[in-house]
């Protein structure tokens, strides 16, 4: 998780969405350098995953508390829907995108 952040998270630190969003991306062991994640709303979440596993409740934890001024959130979905990510920080006020 902490490389897939490291390489994939500057490509997100000037991304502003309008409304709350996740960027998510399927995590496979030979991942594409230029893999890209896919934005994920609250709705899109709850649709797409399984809203008892703990990983998805902290998701949606992290979607509703990061801040969208200075921060965006960016993860990998594991085979079994587990889902980990991180709140990366951006620095300052950002433009959309």
């Amino acid at each position: 998780m902490r490389r897939f952040v490291d390489l994939h998270g500057s490509k997100y630190k000037n991304v502003k969405c309008p409304e709350r969003a996740v960027f998510l991306a399927r995590f496979s062991d030979v991942m594409s350098l230029d893999v890209k994640p896919t934005k994920y709303r609250q709705s899109d979440i709850v649709q797409t995953f399984d809203t008892d596993d703990a990983t998805v409740r902290f998701l949606l934890r992290q979607l509703q508390t990061y801040d969208m001024d200075t921060q965006n959130v960016l993860g990998l979905v594991f085979s079994g829907g587990t889902v980990l990510a991180h709140v990366i920080q951006c620095g300052q006020l950002r433009e959309e995108s």
